[in-house]
């Protein structure tokens, strides 16, 4: 396929035939324009030719014919409106559709020397000077433009002929008939004014001057207007084409701009999406942003105190990446172990039932392996060593049921009572604040807090696949080694309420899990009711704080 330059200056070449009124095909066209310089091959000479045919580019005084050569060939034939086709003769015309410049011979005389002499101004003894480049083809265009306008003569109009006299509407009619329409090439076009010599315009300018519609000076003067027309059509039909060209070319380069700056924008968009990705898989391994709905609220607090810390001997750890690395663990493992899920695919216990003593069975939840360890470091390196009031005979190393029955001995009167949903009443929310009174950052705490929670689950089928539902929130659960410290210190606030109210009517409190007991003597006796309502306001406040 030709390139721009090339195909303009084909296209040059093209009108100055057209400007000569001369007869031609692709193969003389193709002849023609390397003579002058321009290298073409004949599939795109023929291309550009019919191109220009279909865009009126050629005007309107060219047509297209096939004509049958004497060498069997039946090229395309444009020629002036007129021209018969068949009186076409070139020796080149079967020229076959070669790209190699060397396998086209030499045009004879005839068509394409004159041609090369009047665009040139050369014979054939100038022919070592063929290699002239298309544009000084394009800069001789105007002075043979000026040589054939010079060459051409006002139009007028025989005023005297008998075809110009008054027509009745019978011969009107009657010449009108004989006329094809559809044999006239500018029957319909708006755009042109016929010639003086077309049949159907002459009957026509005959029947406006009968009819006294335009006078035969003004008759003329359309006609020479319409001559002018022609003569610059050509030249206008070329600038047309090649501004609509151009246009074509300005539309192409916005839209290649518009492309690129859609790639730019899409490669950063990708960019800026890239670099989110990375930020989030450098976050993902630095810090826990999220482990679940309504339980990471403060997650982004990373600030402990660490004075308490030091002063109950226990590690300072602000983030959750310090304590991933205390625990000697992943910080994606630790996600895995704290995330919560209402709905989740997997659980880290096994539940099972065991009879009670008292009829009934009891609900046990034992951890997995990987979360049992991290429950057994949090209460060696945390939970152990925290201090409890005396009265708190339960899960205490060095304490029992026996150390919790010895003061109670010899008293008149033995109230004993048990809480009820002992485990399951201390939530989330209160153990992560326990974490938090030790003096951990609430991000530290939430971790802690979940690693030692978890949440009722109903075990169910979808689509053959297994969930398990969370049926309330998370809680102590029975089976975890950490549930009984925990339950100690949150029950911490209760001991010191029941021990002021014990110390007021002189009785003895002491606590084993979930089994208050109070001994007294004789005022003991006398408020049994009121006691008894007392620690059921005291438990209240207990579930409720």
């Amino acid at each position: 396929m030709a390139d721009k330059a090339t195909t303009e200056a084909v296209e040059r070449f093209v009108i100055e035939l057209v400007n000569c009124d001369e007869a031609f095909t692709a193969a003389d066209v193709t002849l023609g324009a390397r003579a002058a310089g321009i290298q073409v091959h004949y599939s795109d000479s023929r291309n550009i030719l019919h191109d220009l045919h279909r865009r009126g580019i050629l005007g309107t005084s060219y047509q297209r014919s096939s004509v049958q050569l004497t060498d069997g060939t039946k090229p395309f034939v444009y020629h002036p409106v007129g021209f018969t086709a068949n009186h076409y003769r070139s020796n080149q015309s079967s020229l076959m559709a070669s790209d190699h410049p060397d396998q086209v011979s030499q045009p004879k005389p005839g068509l394409l020397a004159r041609l090369k002499q009047f665009l040139l101004g050369r014979g054939d003894s100038d022919r070592s000077d063929s290699s002239k480049d298309a544009r000084s083809l394009a800069n001789q265009a105007p002075a043979t433009q000026a040589t054939r306008a010079a060459q051409r003569k006002n139009v007028t109009l025989n005023l005297n002929a008998p075809s110009l006299l008054p027509i009745s509407r019978k011969e009107l009619l009657a010449g009108a008939k004989s006329i094809n329409l559809w044999s006239s090439p500018w029957f319909g076009r708006r755009d042109v004014i016929p010639p003086i010599d077309d049949p159907r315009t002459l009957l026509i300018d005959r029947a406006m001057i009968t009819a006294g519609l335009i006078t035969p000076e003004e008759l003329a003067r359309i006609h020479e207007v319409g001559a002018q027309m022609d003569r610059y059509r050509p030249d206008e039909l070329l600038m047309r084409h090649q501004a609509n060209r151009a246009g074509r070319d300005a539309v192409a380069e916005d839209r290649r701009a518009k492309a690129e700056r859609k790639a730019a924008k899409k490669a950063e968009s990708e960019a800026k999406r890239q670099r989110r990705r990375e930020e989030i898989e450098i976050r993902r391994a630095t810090r826990i942003d999220f482990l679940g709905r309504r339980v990471s609220t403060k997650l982004h607090l990373c600030e402990s105190d660490e004075e308490r810390l030091n002063a109950a001997g226990l590690p300072i750890l602000h983030t959750t990446t310090e304590l991933a690395d205390a625990m000697g663990i992943q910080l994606s493992q630790l996600r895995w172990l704290a995330f919560h899920d209402d709905v989740a695919s997997s659980t880290h216990y096994v539940e099972f039932d065991i009879p009670k003593r008292a009829g009934g069975v009891r609900r046990l939840s034992a951890p997995l392996p990987r979360l049992a360890e991290a429950q057994r470091w949090i209460y060696s390196q945390i939970l152990r060593g925290m201090p409890v009031d005396d009265c708190v005979h339960g899960f205490v190393p060095g304490r029992g049921t026996a150390t919790g029955a010895a003061p109670h001995v010899g008293q008149d009167v033995i109230l004993n009572m048990d809480l009820e949903d002992f485990f399951p009443s201390i939530g989330f929310a209160r153990i992560r604040h326990t974490f938090e009174r030790l003096g951990y950052s609430p991000a530290v705490s939430t971790v802690l807090g979940l690693i030692c929670t978890e949440a009722p689950r109903r075990k169910v089928s979808f689509q053959g696949a297994t969930y398990y539902v969370a049926t309330g929130q998370r809680v102590l659960p029975q089976g975890a080694c950490t549930s009984p410290a925990l339950s100690n210190l949150v029950a911490g606030k209760l001991d010191r309420r029941i021990l002021g109210f014990a110390k007021c009517i002189g009785a003895t409190y002491t606590r084993y899990a979930d089994d208050l007991t109070l001994s007294g003597g004789q005022d003991l006796a006398n408020r049994i009711g009121y006691t008894i309502a007392r620690f059921v306001i005291s438990a209240r406040t207990k579930a409720s704080g």
